[in-house]
């Protein structure tokens, strides 16, 4: 049970995506409705949201580019930064990018037993930006990243990476250092990986010669990622075998990963668009898959998207035009 008390009107944050909107209704069994970005209304429990913070915009610093004045010594690679503001007691996460390196990404957070995507972006040359925050009670220590990137220096990709981040309790007692990225702001640095590092594995991820060599003619190998269909159907007995084995709840978590997995990879792999059938019943999927693509949208990773169940015959699908 939540420990906040709601009311109409008020400002809470969506714990699974960051997304800030107001209580626009409270039922009876104490769920609330939501309207985010003036549009959209989602249905949640009161363990979905928290406040948000009357001070917030003292401490809410998105990130932003390097600033040349501030003595950094790192060397050059991709970092995590903890920063936590002078009284508050919210922890927040940075992905500092100290390298001329552009990609995209994907952050899972270890909730228990499991893991759950946190969210994904694109990571520009010598810039931060943030990531999430919490409250510093209920901090993540087990960070899991998937890189996909590309060395604009030697005008090729280097290999995806994949790298679990844990952040114990002595990491927070290291001394903090001026982050060049967040006005001198300080923050705990955890190092994710070197460019150095990066570099070395290139040669492994494409042991082709490029010269004379037209763009269209080099094979890309070492992506461990399927490409998905411009059409993903996510009814059940398209995902398993004998769906009616497993509890409505598992199913419907295997749903919104097959749907994030998917969704991920298309962008990863710069298709124009990709249809999801999630079927018309009572809603609940159809719900959270537009929950998640504001999400998506307010990333700039897609363009838009839009009920298309006449494509569909009536199916109830959606279509993700991706930026």
């Amino acid at each position: 049970m939540s420990k906040f008390r709601f009311k109409i009107n008020q400002q809470v944050r969506l714990l699974r995506s960051t997304e800030i909107g107001s209580i626009v209704q409270i039922y009876s069994n104490n769920r609330l409705l939501v309207m985010v970005d003036d549009v959209l209304e989602v249905e949640l429990s009161p363990d979905e949201v928290v406040p948000v913070h009357p001070d917030e915009a003292l401490y809410e610093q998105p990130g932003g580019a390097f600033d040349e004045k501030i003595e950094f010594s790192r060397p050059e690679g991709l970092y995590v930064a903890l920063q936590i503001p002078e009284k508050t007691n919210v922890l927040h996460y940075h992905l500092v990018n100290h390298s001329p390196l552009t990609g995209v990404f994907f952050l899972l957070c270890r909730e228990g037993l499991r893991w759950r995507q946190k969210l994904c972006g694109e990571f520009k040359p010598r810039q931060s930006q943030k990531l999430f925050h919490c409250a510093f009670d209920e901090r993540h220590t087990d960070l899991y990243f998937q890189f996909l990137i590309y060395d604009p220096t030697l005008f090729r990709p280097l290999a995806p990476l994949q790298k679990n981040l844990k952040i114990k309790e002595k990491h927070l007692l290291k001394k903090t250092e001026a982050n060049p990225y967040l006005n001198g702001a300080p923050c705990i640095f955890s190092q994710v990986v070197t460019l150095k590092d990066l570099r070395e594995r290139a040669d492994d991820f494409m042991p082709v010669a490029t010269d004379n060599l037209d763009a269209g003619a080099i094979e890309m190998v070492g992506v461990d990622c399927e490409l998905p269909e411009g059409i993903v159907d996510l009814h059940a007995e398209k995902i398993v075998d004998n769906p009616e084995k497993f509890p409505k709840h598992e199913l419907f978590e295997l749903q919104i990963k097959t749907f994030e997995r998917a969704l991920n990879q298309a962008i990863a792999r710069n298709l124009h668009k990709i249809s999801f059938i999630h079927g018309i019943g009572a809603g609940k999927l159809k719900n959270e898959i537009h929950r998640l693509l504001l999400s998506y949208k307010q990333q700039s990773l897609v363009k838009h998207y839009y009920l298309d169940d006449m494509a569909f015959d009536g199916r109830g699908a959606t279509t993700v035009v991706i930026a």
